[in-house]
């Protein structure tokens, strides 16, 4: 498929991933452990949206459980392998994404560093966590996603050590640098006066106003001022449009959000750190030296002259340019100094800059259980209760080999204290996790499909964020739950 083709096919998705995430998706290789019906919603929407190769790894033989909840099986498969006829309908719906069929035992596998490292990431969809998978595909650098349902509960959790996100497609202010010009715009704005204010965007009139402020009063305008400023300068439509914009001359461009300002202190060992952590310490450099971070170079879409549009376009971009540079020879510095021969590539230097203001890193953990989790202080308890009884519940599967029913409501119970006991989480039963164990123990280990779809897509839109590098990530665990028809997510540290 060529690249016309590509852009044909996959247009609408790769508006929210663009041309580079659609190329990573394209060379992606994902492992899916299971094939049960959480499973192949997963794959189906990884599949749908051109990830290059899908493995299921599966031993299991179909049965009348997974016809009634798995859409990717068919009556004609009864007794046949799970993962090999699940392979075969799932490849079906996109020819460039190849479905494989790994029906070698999970557990054979779980020592097996060559078969897991070749994976971009791995998604298990069984009861248990699996805490040999996790620590081990944590050694090798794997993300893992754990999803599962039982009944109208489900679960996805994140185990990845460190996730750095430049493509956040976070909201942010345009960069129009009101209150920090260069010698190169100054010039532009001083050019402009008296018939041809009509014509220009915007942010000049913006920076005419603030500047005539600050030079009678010492201390920038407040929007109130700034408006009624503007007014008199005439009633054109960028007139109209900057006194709908008067709150920019407010905006200090010096400023940093505070999860930036605390990403630019971490203490890393840049000998041996990734490209994002060397950018970011020409970043804070950079910061040091000018006071402001490096210029996007976006200007939006603003009422004005064509020609005079274009101008002032031409400034941005000639400053976003230098300042790119200049951020590309820091970063150098600082790859010399630490005696590293590696370069960063242009592409991933110029995304840098564009988004630098908006960059994100969350740091995983591999515990299964955090001993704050169902406290009553806890905002989302209820779906903490949730997640703590999927492990409850895999603690009877681990102990009976079967799925925990109705009239296993007290081992259950006594299952769930000991195991609070033994994590030292609280002394008394938690409000509302009596009603959570007896909603999961009602299912008996089933699945309802429309639970099971909602949790693949939840869990296919997490995997794919990871493909890509793009979009911000939830921190690190969440439930849905489908008797009141809502998830909740937090941190498990």
């Amino acid at each position: 498929m060529n690249d016309s083709d590509v852009n044909s096919k996959y247009d609408r998705q790769m508006r929210l991933w663009s041309s580079s995430g659609q190329t990573r998706l394209v060379g992606s290789r994902v492992c899916v452990v299971e094939a049960n019906a959480v499973a192949c919603e997963t794959v189906k929407n990884l599949v749908l949206a051109g990830v290059g190769q899908v493995v299921l790894l599966d031993s299991e033989r179909v049965s009348g459980e997974d016809l009634a909840t798995n859409f990717f099986v068919v009556p004609e498969d009864t007794g046949k392998p799970r993962g090999e006829r699940a392979a075969t309908h799932l490849g079906e719906l996109n020819p460039d994404s190849t479905v494989l069929h790994d029906k070698a035992p999970f557990e054979s596998l779980l020592e097996d560093r060559s078969f897991w490292s070749q994976f971009d990431c791995v998604v298990n969809c069984r009861l248990d966590p699996c805490v040999p998978l996790i620590d081990l595909l944590w050694a090798l650098g794997v993300p893992l996603l754990h999803a599962h349902s039982i009944g109208l509960y489900s679960l996805v959790r994140l185990y990845c050590e460190e996730r750095t996100m430049v493509e956040t497609h976070s909201p942010r202010a345009d960069d129009l640098r009101i209150d920090a010009v260069w010698p190169e715009l100054q010039e532009y704005v001083d050019a402009v006066d008296g018939p041809s204010l009509a014509e220009v965007p915007y942010s000049v009139l913006l920076i005419k106003v603030y500047q005539g402020f600050m030079r009678e009063h010492g201390s920038r305008p407040g929007t109130k001022e700034a408006r009624r400023r503007l007014a008199q300068l005439g009633n054109g439509d960028n007139v109209e449009e900057a006194i709908r914009k008067a709150a920019l001359v407010t905006k200090r461009s010096s400023e940093l959000s505070d999860k930036l300002a605390q990403l630019m202190q971490e203490k890393v060992d840049l000998a041996t750190a990734s490209p994002f952590w060397v950018l970011v310490e020409a970043l804070r450099q950079f910061y040091e030296k000018h006071g402001v971070l490096p210029l996007s170079g976006s200007l939006p879409d603003m009422a004005s002259n064509t020609e005079e549009y274009l101008k002032l376009q031409s400034i941005y971009r000639a400053k976003h340019e230098a300042d790119k540079e200049e951020l590309k020879g820091l970063a150098l510095q600082v790859l010399a100094q630490h005696k590293r021969a590696e370069q960063i590539a242009e592409s991933e230097i110029e995304l840098f800059v564009k988004n630098c203001s908006v960059l994100e890193v969350h740091r995983g953990s591999k515990n299964v259980w955090s001993s704050e989790m169902l406290s009553e202080s806890n905002p989302v308890l209820h779906n903490t209760n949730i997640y703590f009884g999927f492990l409850a519940l895999n603690t009877f599967h681990k102990e009976h080999r079967r799925h925990a029913a109705p009239r296993d409501q007290s081992e259950v119970r006594a299952l769930a204290i000991s195991e609070l006991c033994r994590w030292e989480t609280l002394k008394s039963f938690p409000e509302g996790l009596e009603l959570v164990l007896d909603e999961l123990l009602r299912a008996e280990g089933t699945a309802l499909h429309n639970v099971c779809a909602l949790t693949g897509g939840i869990a296919s839109q997490e995997v794919i964020k990871i493909l890509t590098n793009q979009y911000v990530s939830f921190d690190n665990c969440l439930t849905f739950d489908g008797v009141r028809g809502q998830t909740g997510s937090w941190k498990i540290d």
